[in-house]
């Protein structure tokens, strides 16, 4: 039943077009709908998955099944060498489903503006310079950060030394803790599941 259920997620952007290589499904129960990245390219495994996935579901919830998959989805765990912010942009931007498009760009700007602040890369007039590839380079720059640069205490002491540089004024605090609170959605518990690397939380217990 549940291999003609199943399908590879595909996305367009301009005239390019992507599909997946793993078969993912969609399930709904107790009021919330998901799509389950399966983690498999082979059709009969990847119903067996679903399969197994849904009586789960039914029986003892949306954890447990989750908690039962994973083992299965044989996540690539990076080491000794830590995936950039914007390898995370990417992957979430093709595999993300439960965000808006709108809030899915928050986040990702906002995941930029903390990234920049701990990294110290400077923003200058050329950061709106889009003709002669200023923007561009900015952004690079900031893309090209490791993830794992980005913990509880560099962010702490980036936010401060922002603060600090606008005089501690309330605006800046608010500004800052807005950044926060977007950017903390691309490390959320939904968005872990469904990327192909561990991530580690840098916002834990903050603001």
């Amino acid at each position: 039943m549940w291999e003609t259920r199943v399908f590879k997620r595909g996305w367009t952007r301009g005239e390019k077009s992507w599909e997946a290589t793993v078969y993912s499904v969609k399930i709904a129960h107790d009021g919330r709908r998901e799509i389950i990245n399966l983690q498999t390219g082979d059709l009969r495994e990847a119903g067996r998955r679903a399969t197994r996935f849904s009586g789960l579901l039914k029986v003892s919830g949306w954890e447990a099944a989750y908690e039962d998959l994973a083992p299965e989805q044989g996540r690539r765990r990076i080491v000794s060498s830590s995936p950039t912010v914007g390898v995370l942009i990417e992957a979430a931007e093709k595999l993300c489903t439960h965000a808006s498009g709108k809030s899915l760009r928050q986040y990702v700007s906002s995941l930029r503006w903390v990234a920049a602040q701990v990294a110290e890369i400077e923003g200058d007039d050329t950061r709106y310079d889009y003709r002669s590839g200023g923007s561009t380079r900015r952004r690079q720059a900031i893309d090209a950060v490791r993830l794992s640069v980005l913990t509880t205490k560099s962010v702490e002491m980036a936010v401060a030394r922002y603060v600090a540089s606008r005089d501690g004024i309330p605006e800046a605090k608010r500004s800052a803790s807005s950044f926060i609170r977007q950017a903390r959605a691309m490390f959320s518990e939904r968005m872990r599941r469904i990327l192909p690397f561990e991530l580690v939380d840098p916002f834990k217990g903050l603001m």
